[in-house]
């Protein structure tokens, strides 16, 4: 969304759900999915509205019937657009569990219980947490985040900030190397992105770890590093987190 959207204009767009996947026609006899408008807009609105996609029978037909079309046009208020911004929009889905489904959770509550029946050393809160089954309201799913690194080396300049270091590269196939003067202080500046934005809350680098650096000489030979242990860094305590509003994640 646009940073400059002034208050009472309109958003238009389009949502559109075509592909859902881990569903099983052995535990769900029927499913659907719910839209809520206050996924969108904020707590904001007095009232609710939620819109809700065809349900299908699992018996009869396959998951990839389920999906969900519709667009959506809002009314922009600053609660509306900070809402926009910073939150998020959970899509729901709703099912018919089967009898089969019932009882392997119960068989697993079963196989539990006779488990901890059995006499054994105390465990501590964290250790019993794992043990217990997942409640329904907690999703639990595997997810992906690409991380784009940078990494600059920097050495202290007569005016006394730190500036790049040049790189020598030969072409594209070349990882290059940097070229450091002696006796230098230098700094390693670190820079992460991802495209995940909010979903992938990082805060910050809590340790880096060097070694195993090598010599590149005059006729490009490569020296081996005579100590190839690695060598904690001390961090700066001003780091930066950024969340712009196109959906990306910094960290430097």
């Amino acid at each position: 969304m646009p940073g400059t959207l002034p208050a009472g204009s309109k958003l238009s767009f389009f949502l559109t759900v075509d592909h859902v996947k881990g569903l099983s026609s052995h535990d769900f006899g029927a499913v659907h999915i719910q839209v809520r408008l206050s996924s969108f807009i904020g707590p904001s609105r007095p009232t609710e509205e939620v819109y809700v996609s065809t349900v299908v029978d699992m018996d009869r037909g396959v998951l990839s019937d389920l999906k969900f079309r519709r667009s959506f046009s809002l009314q922009i208020t600053s609660k509306t657009a900070a809402f926009i911004r910073t939150g998020y929009a959970p899509i729901e889905f709703f099912a018919k569990t089967k009898p089969v489904y019932l009882e392997r959770m119960e068989r697993w509550d079963e196989l539990r219980e006779q488990k901890g029946a059995v006499p054994s050393r105390i465990k501590s809160p964290s250790e019993a947490t794992l043990t217990m089954r997942r409640s329904e309201t907690d999703f639990v799913v595997e997810e992906h985040h690409d991380v784009v690194a940078w990494l600059q080396v920097c050495e202290l300049a007569a005016d006394g900030d730190y500036v790049p270091v040049p790189v020598i590269s030969q072409g594209p196939m070349d990882p290059g190397s940097f070229v450091l003067h002696q006796g230098l202080q230098r700094r390693i500046v670190l820079q992460l992105q991802s495209n995940s934005g909010h979903q992938f809350p990082w805060t910050r680098v809590l340790r880096i770890k060097v070694g195993n650096i090598r010599l590149l000489d005059a006729k490009g030979r490569i020296h081996e590093s005579t100590s190839k242990e690695l060598v904690d860094l001390v961090l700066l305590k001003d780091q930066t987190v950024e969340f712009p509003p196109d959906g990306r994640g910094f960290l430097s």
